[in-house]
């Protein structure tokens, strides 16, 4: 193992509190304009992800691409801290409303922003979550099953395993794989004091041993991957022998007795052999361990979580971290404390820092500024990086301290990995803000990162008839069963706190599993199947509603769609629905623009739309992306197709549907 200078505790602590199916696409020679042609993959679960697309509101774009069976390799640094809370105190209300006791000691400060007490700097689109909550970890895999990430690597450098959202995690990742979803794995950081080690053989013995979670791991060169501190072990006073080294072997061993995490030294010895024989080990590295221009001094088995070097570091095994947003000043608020800003504001790299001008731009936080740029190191190093881990999806918080890290920070208040909108690294979506424009922007550049090729996906043309299982043999679209469920969960916080809540959503009623999608030169067919016999509410105008926005089309748009189908409630048996179209461009209202044939029974629902009332004229060869969403609360807000009812696919995100070669 290599030996290397372990860095003061001081420095360290709080640097982090932070299956398929048969068939495979079949690929034609490139035509002369450089766009495959594929016929459509027998395995729907990879066409599903291969063929979405999405612009987000910021109106870029991206399309169908070959991602799933891509040897790139993209990682993303995920957060399953959240549990009960003492209270919920967000840094960004506060700045606004009562900025002295943000940043007071105060007794007068206590009540509203206590000490030592971990504060959000902003709200998460799902609320301040519990880690636990399986409605919300079922949401989260599924916005990552299809952006196409391979693996969640998750933080346990704070000694603390949080076995209640281990295992909840644990099992909804097999809840994905039992369904035939490429769901991602899972892999695990530590730090590097005593305690942390200790943590691994208390993880391993926990979880890896547990037959019931082989599937869920993350491997490298065939085992799983695991990340610590591969420094000089033994050294320093913490471990009671000062200036003494073990084997990482010994002193995995050794952490586990000292830590009472094991019965004995024989059984200590034991399970460090078997995890030394068990794991891929990768070495945790801190980002002061490496702030040079070089990679000379990174080696292969190095794991950044973050890097203070743009461009960033490359091992020598391809590996890279990308981030949101970095903090070379050691606490993120150093960029905003009054006592600081005026020195400190371009110390740390916020969500909009310019690499050209060295500068933090606010108004280029929305669309992820300094991101871009870091994503541009893996594109601009084609062939050299073969892995990717973005930090990070969901950190959100961190702790109010006065004795952090220095003493140019001494007495003051401090908060190291997390601030505001502009000094934060979470991509997951929030309420306002940047909205989804972070996870849109990864799944943009992760597709990019995989596979570059401009691809077609097609499939065959026919006539079927909406009460039969004939003739459907088009393309099916996947939805993950079960992501239609109810919330209904703790969110505990002392009474009288801000935000106190029990989070709820009920706005499930039917949950789509799949879409197929035929042509036959006049008409587009769509057939919806949910899990369940379909429910319809007579009085409402979201049931199974189809958006569309066909490719070429110049009219009016709301979100990209031009056209939506079945805003009136369907009936059982044959019937007619409507065909609307915008009224306004840029507004969601709508204007009748023909009718469509349809069919309903038990947990079926086919549609048969005239092309010509889609405006489509061409019937040979044209494009359409679609979402089917139910249960919408409102239909009006983009946002809402992550949170309500069941969105296919979830969000932002769209089917696209190639008739013609």
């Amino acid at each position: 193992m290599k030996k290397r200078r372990l860095w003061s505790a001081v420095l360290a602590t709080g640097m982090l509190f932070s299956a398929y199916g048969c068939g495979e696409e079949t690929e034609t020679p490139q035509k002369s304009d450089n766009t495959v042609k594929i016929e459509t993959s027998a395995n729907q679960y990879k066409a599903t992800v291969n063929s979405l697309v999405s612009t987000d509101a910021l109106g870029r774009s991206f399309g169908e691409a070959l991602v799933t069976d891509a040897e790139n390799q993209v990682g993303l640094f995920y957060w399953i801290w959240h549990e009960e809370k003492s209270g919920i105190y967000n840094i960004s209300e506060l700045l606004e409303s009562n900025p002295s006791a943000l940043w007071g000691t105060g007794s007068a400060s206590q009540t509203v922003s206590p000490l030592n007490q971990t504060h959000y700097w902003g709200e998460p689109l799902y609320g301040y979550y519990d880690s636990s909550d399986p409605w919300v970890i079922r949401r989260h895999l599924e916005l990552f099953t299809m952006s196409g990430i391979d693996y969640l690597i998750l933080d346990q450098t704070n000694y603390v395993l949080y076995p209640e959202a281990t295992e909840a995690l644990l099992n909804e990742v097999l809840y994905f794989q039992q369904q035939g979803w490429d769901c991602p794995k899972i892999a695990v950081m530590f730090g590097y004091t005593s305690y942390s080690n200790s943590c691994v053989g208390e993880f391993y013995l926990k979880y890896y041993k547990n037959e019931k979670y082989s599937s869920c791991w993350y491997k490298k060169d065939g085992k799983p991957m695991i990340s610590v501190d591969l420094a000089d072990t033994g050294v320093g006073s913490e471990y009671g022998t000062e200036n003494s080294e073990y084997t990482f072997e010994e002193w995995l061993a050794y952490t586990m007795v000292l830590h009472n995490k094991v019965s004995s030294e024989t059984e200590a010895k034991a399970v460090a052999r078997e995890m030394m024989n068990f794991f891929t080990f990768r070495n945790t590295l801190w980002p002061y361990q490496h702030n040079d221009e070089k990679d000379d001094n990174v080696e292969k088995d190095d794991y950044s979580w973050i890097d203070w070097v743009y461009p960033q570091h490359i091992t020598s095994d391809g590996y890279v971290n990308v981030s949101v947003a970095q903090h070379p000043a050691y606490a993120m608020s150093a960029s905003e404390h009054p006592a600081f800003s005026a020195t400190h504001y371009n110390k740390n790299w916020g969500r909009g820092w310019d690499y050209v001008s060295g500068t933090n731009d606010i108004d280029r936080v929305a669309q992820g500024y300094n991101l871009e740029n870091q994503w541009k190191t893996v594109h601009k190093n084609k062939g050299k990086v073969n892995e990717v881990m973005i930090t990070g999806w969901n950190e959100w918080t961190a702790a109010k301290l006065t004795d952090y890290y220095t003493q140019e920070y001494g007495g003051y208040v401090c908060f190291a990995d997390n601030f505001n909108y502009e000094f934060s690294r979470d991509s997951e979506m929030m309420v306002g803000g940047y909205g989804d424009n972070y996870y849109l922007q990864n799944m943009r550049n992760t597709r990019a990162f995989k596979n570059d090729k401009k691809v077609r996906f097609y499939a065959a043309t026919s006539s079927p008839t909406l009460n039969s299982e004939k003739g459907w043999a088009g393309r099916t679209y996947m939805d993950l069963a079960g992501d239609a469920m109810e919330r209904n969960f703790r969110n505990t916080v002392a009474e009288g706190r801000p935000h106190a809540a029990v989070y709820t959503n009920t706005t499930n009623r039917n949950d789509i599993v799949s879409t197929q999608v035929v042509n036959d030169g006049k008409y587009l067919y769509i057939k919806i199947n949910t899990l369940n016999d379909i429910v319809v509410d007579e009085t409402a105008n979201n049931n199974l509603n189809i958006l569309l926005s066909v490719q070429g089309n110049t009219g009016a748009s709301w979100e990209g769609y031009q056209y939506l189908v079945n805003r009136q409630a369907p009936q059982n048996g044959a019937g007619i629905t409507s065909v609307e179209k915008v009224a306004v461009n840029g507004k969601y209202e709508w204007i009748g623009a023909g009718n469509a044939e349809t069919y309903l029974s038990g947990k079926t629902f086919a549609i048969k739309i005239p092309l010509a009332t889609l405006g489509i004229k061409d019937a040979s060869s044209f494009t359409v992306d679609f979402k089917v969403a139910d249960g919408i609360s409102d239909p009006s807000d983009m946002m809402k197709y992550y949170v309500d009812g069941d969105s296919a696919p979830i969000g932002r995100l769209n089917y696209r549907y190639n008739a013609g070669k």
